[in-house]
């Protein structure tokens, strides 16, 4: 029983034979075409599977831990994205090259944030995310403090309540805060209606405002 490593990149593939020359890796074989010509025929025989291998810290690991060396385990860390690879941020899709520098607009924003400024506060993940408007309250070289909750400078996420912590800030133009605040206030006042049993009571002010929020809806 052996192991095996696929790895692509020549640099790391001499890394692995010599790290197991040196008994620091389980003894294999080294395999370095691309994963996508490996067959399953071409690692039935083996224990140990490492793809993406790099310099074999999976296999490392797994000694150190332990693990059995007659004990079945694949392992595998994908590789980033390559050059030029579209992703979705705030401003449409952008070329995944130009990620770093975004970031680095994004952290420059952050240092120049001052306490009363609005910002977009994104929580959540999935269809249960949202979206509102935070207010800025503390400024210091590491964090912004937004709503009650800090923003880390150096990861550019939140840090708060366990509850909260998938939340990142996001800089948006004057409009389109507009528009979050709107849809908030909608929001706050559809949930009043909801919760009042008399609205014969309520000010004219909030009527007229429940009165449009209906009107829109129709």
């Amino acid at each position: 029983m052996s192991a095996y490593y696929n790895e692509i990149d020549s640099k790391a593939a001499g890394w692995l034979a010599e790290l197991i020359k040196a008994g620091h890796l389980p003894a294999g074989d080294i395999d370095t075409r691309s994963i996508k010509d490996v067959d399953a025929n071409d690692i039935r025989q083996y224990t140990q599977c490492h793809f993406f291998a790099g310099i074999g810290v999976w296999a490392y690991a797994l000694t150190e831990a332990g693990w059995p060396a007659g004990k079945r385990v694949w392992t595998g860390s994908c590789p980033c994205f390559v050059a030029g690879t579209q992703i979705l941020t705030m401003d449409g899709y952008k070329a995944i090259y130009g990620v770093c520098m975004m970031m680095s607009e994004q952290e420059e924003w952050a240092r120049s944030l001052k306490v009363g400024d609005k910002v977009l506060v994104r929580r959540g993940y999935g269809i249960g995310r949202q979206t509102t408007v935070g207010v800025v309250e503390k400024v210091n070289k590491a964090t912004v403090q937004v709503s009650g909750h800090l923003f880390n400078m150096s990861n550019r996420r939140l840090r708060g309540s366990a509850h909260y912590d998938p939340s990142c800030i996001f800089r948006a133009t004057d409009e389109k805060i507009a528009e979050i605040e709107e849809l908030e206030a909608r929001r706050t006042y559809i949930r009043y209606i909801r919760n009042t049993s008399d609205l014969e009571e309520l000010p004219t002010e909030k009527l007229e405002k429940i009165f449009a929020i209906i009107k829109d809806m129709k």
